[in-house]
């Protein structure tokens, strides 16, 4: 089994804009690139997971989305594993919208994940409760919030969640 990280995408690894709907759009935020390029040295696998409920409402496409997310992998250098969407509203309570875990746990099904390797890094308390209720660590990055009272670790910087998995992995190796 594989140990991997789930980041949400705008307010984490983008910069979060309203009505996000074009590639030329997407702004990678500090520390991201280099972050990603070590816990992937780490062996990690990286997948995003986002609640895209825009294309539900009609505000933005599928296709549209898929434009932007390659855009995101060609400035961060490709070294992400998937993408993975919830495009349901709110209202329908599905169990793909975080903080329910249905994402997390269909990746970690299909692709052969241990969950309590893993981590969630996300900039709002809903990811962290994602990562939380499928088994992983949960990481809460509030560059513009406070800390969390659901996250295992919150972080004021990118780097320092990376740096706290990367720490986190190896001491929970030696147990």
């Amino acid at each position: 089994m594989v140990k991997a990280v789930f980041l949400d995408r705008d307010g984490t690894l983008i910069a979060d804009i309203p009505d996000l709907s074009k590639p030329i759009q997407v702004k990678v935020l500090p520390g991201v690139v280099q972050g990603l390029a070590d816990l992937n040295v780490a062996g990690f696998r990286l997948w995003v997971v986002t609640n895209q409920s825009p294309v539900r409402w009609g505000l933005i496409t599928v296709t549209q989305i898929i434009q932007i997310d390659k855009e995101v992998v060609h400035k961060i250098g490709g070294v992400l594993d998937g993408f993975s969407y919830c495009r349901h509203s709110p209202e329908q309570n599905c169990q793909c919208r975080k903080p329910k875990p249905g994402l997390i746990l269909g990746i970690a099904r299909d692709n052969g994940i241990d969950l309590q390797r893993s981590y969630m890094i996300g900039d709002r308390e809903t990811d962290a409760m994602a990562g939380k209720a499928a088994g992983c660590k949960s990481i809460l990055a509030w560059w513009d919030g406070g800390p969390s009272s659901v996250a295992d670790y919150s972080a004021t910087t990118f780097e320092a969640a990376v740096a706290w998995i990367l720490r986190d992995s190896i001491s929970s190796k030696e147990i």
